[in-house]
């Protein structure tokens, strides 16, 4: 980045960040030791869940590892890996593995989401929208011949209920799921601690995603109530405070509703899956209650230090400083 002077760049280097993090993290000779660095992650980040990581690298597995809580994940329709279409959630003893099926399904359904198994970001997603005369595939038309071509043209993807954020969160952006972010580490001593939170809220540069990193809005979430601070936006890799929402004029703010619910249960799923002591889940939070979009075995920290530096929370240094 232009506005980093040389020397400053090198310095970032040797410490192992990427230059960018010093404008990000606010990164200086006196702080810099709270913050994971960029090699610290790449050496370390993969390694603490060991060999249970591919348990959430892939969204089918998670979806059959968590049974037990299946109520917070979005209903699981089909999984599709090119001709091969199956149902993963069939009504009574009535099967129906076809592209047809498919059809059939959004008819009733109206509304499902198209998303891949193995991968992140909102990379590779689709809202698909029947209104009894088109289908709409995010904001392509198509027929209903189109959309069968449509579905045997993918590959290592699922189609799930499509899952619609809480009043109070559609109310400052309503295109996008509003991802809630929270991470966790399981302590041996002292079982599931949360050690960060952050959401997200898309803009009509995300479309129907919400990444922070493609023009969407993040902001920090106090762990203890869920009340939401310090909303920034990165334009033209420069970050910015944005407390009001730029397209819909709504103050970014508040509290997370079903607050206490959603940490209540995150902990509780935290000591069942005790195996991986660090994990990073993203939710939907709904009118009642929440759905997991998925959980990261290793999720990005870039995001995160903007709101909770890494080091400085003691379960996260206890685990990841005896790596």
């Amino acid at each position: 980045m232009k506005t980093i002077r040389f020397k400053d760049k090198m310095w970032a280097y040797r410490k192992g960040f990427l230059s960018e993090r010093i404008i990000r993290y606010g990164l200086n000779k006196d702080n810099y030791q709270d913050y994971m660095s960029d090699f610290q992650y790449a050496k370390k980040v993969s390694c603490v869940n060991g060999r249970f990581y591919y348990w959430f690298d892939d969204k089918l597995t998670t979806w059959y590892v968590l049974r037990p809580f299946r109520e917070y994940l979005p209903i699981h329709y089909y999984s599709i890996h090119k001709n091969n279409i199956l149902e993963l959630y069939p009504e009574g003893n009535q099967f129906n593995n076809s592209v047809e099926g498919v059809l059939e399904l959004l008819k009733r359904k109206k509304e499902l989401a198209f998303k891949e198994v193995i991968g992140a970001g909102g990379a590779g997603f689709f809202k698909v929208v029947y209104d009894n005369e088109y289908i709409m595939v995010n904001k392509k038309r198509m027929t209903q011949e189109e959309f069968c071509d449509f579905v045997k043209s993918l590959d290592g993807y699922m189609a799930t209920e499509y899952v619609y954020a809480h009043s109070d969160l559609r109310k400052i952006y309503k295109n996008s799921p509003n991802a809630l972010r929270i991470i966790t580490i399981y302590d041996k001593e002292k079982g599931t601690k949360i050690t960060g939170s952050f959401i997200r809220f898309g803009t009509s540069d995300t479309g129907y995603v919400d990444n922070a990193c493609a023009g969407g809005i993040c902001s920090g979430v106090e762990i203890n109530n869920g009340e939401i601070f310090n909303p920034r936006r990165f334009i033209d890799n420069k970050i910015e405070m944005c407390h009001i929402h730029p397209e819909t004029g709504e103050d970014i703010a508040g509290t997370i509703p079903n607050w206490h619910i959603i940490t209540e249960k995150v902990i509780e799923i935290g000591n069942y899956l005790n195996s991986t002591p660090h994990l990073t889940f993203d939710i939907a939070v709904t009118q009642d209650a929440f759905k997991i979009l998925e959980i990261n075995s290793h999720g990005q920290v870039r995001n995160l230090q903007l709101f909770y530096p890494f080091y400085k929370n003691e379960f996260q240094a206890k685990l990841f400083r005896s790596q």
